[in-house]
């Protein structure tokens, strides 16, 4: 029999919290930066540096993980009290290292994603362990392999790069998870940054407000408020944000087909749309001092099912997980700071298993593993 848990230290309450305020210090401080910055402005992103322990730049992708990287962090919803994150030789999310030759017969599925893919877990629990294990579960006549190369602070922009980057791993099926709580605005803050897009200058008190919502409520703003309390002031910027996305994954299209190389793009939906009710009394704190209302909180998803619409008239396969992730019994994001929790990713795996389904068609009615 477990010995009951002990509480978590005031030490390690107090480095989860300033943990989630310097993640959404950065996210301001990218804002602030970018939106003023001049056009074809290089400066380099600050995290580069205040993070240079997991992250490093890279020309193509933008960053990418440094490899043989170690974090640690004390994690009180997590059964065992922490939890450590490890890249291998290429930066990706795996124990063991990833040969850069595809072994003969063979299937290579490549992930991409961002924090949520990237992992607040360890790497066993990840969305793409977990469906690397149930493929070859399968009893097909190939063994697979699937890389975890979800990364911080990555969007369409990266998703793009990330693949020209590791084409010399050979995949057969590239996979990118795009996440409806950020990944829209952090499309226009990399546009903003390259001089490519330049978005209304951000009021007097944008930025304080912010801040004090994220000090008061902890996690509830950078993973899908920030985004829309953006757009909610800014709604002109959406429809180019969409055209700045749509224009990356057109190219990440066009390099699949070139390439033959099978491509899935799912869209992961935020703890808000999906299990609001079981953090409701912080994020309504938080919904108040952020002046958000109902048809506020729908602006993430609108611009989901527009981008997701768009994918498709580009013959794109893709599938918002909003559906297959609601009303579920037990929770699938922390409540620390709204990340995919393990069974968020575990959820995660069996969707996409059964969309490539090994030894047939997937439920699109497609084919996806190479003969």
């Amino acid at each position: 029999m477990k010995s009951p848990r002990k509480p978590a230290s005031n030490w390690a309450i107090a480095a989860i919290s300033l943990i989630l305020l310097a993640a959404l210090a950065y996210a301001i401080r990218l804002c602030q930066k970018s939106s003023s910055l001049a056009p074809g402005g290089q400066e380099e992103w600050s995290f580069l540096k205040t993070q240079s322990d997991y992250y490093i730049a890279d020309p193509i992708a933008g960053h990418l993980h440094r490899p043989y990287a170690r974090r640690e962090l004390p994690w009180q919803e997590h059964e065992k009290g922490r939890i450590v994150m490890r890249t291998n030789n290429l930066g990706f999310r795996a124990d063991a290292d990833t040969a850069t030759q595809k072994p003969d017969g063979s299937v290579r599925v490549l992930v991409t994603g961002d924090s949520n893919i990237d992992g607040v877990l360890y790497n066993d629990e990840s969305f793409p362990s977990r469906l690397e294990c149930l493929l070859n579960s399968a009893g097909a006549d190939k063994a697979f392999e699937v890389l975890n190369g979800g990364t911080g602070y990555y969007c369409p922009q990266n998703y793009s790069g990330f693949l020209r980057r590791h084409l010399f791993l050979r995949p057969d099926v590239f996979v990118v998870v795009f996440y409806a709580g950020n990944d829209f605005v952090e499309t226009l803050l990399v546009a903003e940054h390259k001089g490519e897009f330049r978005s209304p200058q951000r009021p007097a008190g944008y930025y304080a407000k912010l801040r004090e919502a994220e000090s008061a409520v902890p996690g509830c703003v950078g993973q899908g408020l920030n985004q829309i309390y953006c757009f909610k002031r800014f709604p002109a910027v959406k429809a180019p944000v969409l055209e700045l996305a749509a224009k990356e994954f057109e190219a990440i299209r066009d390099l699949c087909r070139r390439e033959e190389i099978g491509l899935l793009v799912l869209a992961l939906p935020t703890k808000l749309e999906v299990e609001w009710d079981s953090d409701k009394d912080r994020l309504n704190r938080a919904r108040a001092m952020l002046d958000l209302s109902d048809e506020d909180l729908g602006i993430n998803q609108e611009l989901t099912q527009s981008l997701l619409a768009r994918l498709k008239e580009m013959g794109i396969t893709c599938l918002n997980l909003l559906d297959s992730m609601k009303g579920k019994d037990e929770a699938l994001f922390w409540k620390t700071d709204h990340h995919l929790n393990p069974k968020g990713h575990a959820l995660l795996a069996d969707v996409v298993f059964h969309l490539l389904s090994p030894n047939g068609q997937g439920t699109d009615g497609r084919n996806w593993i190479p003969r």
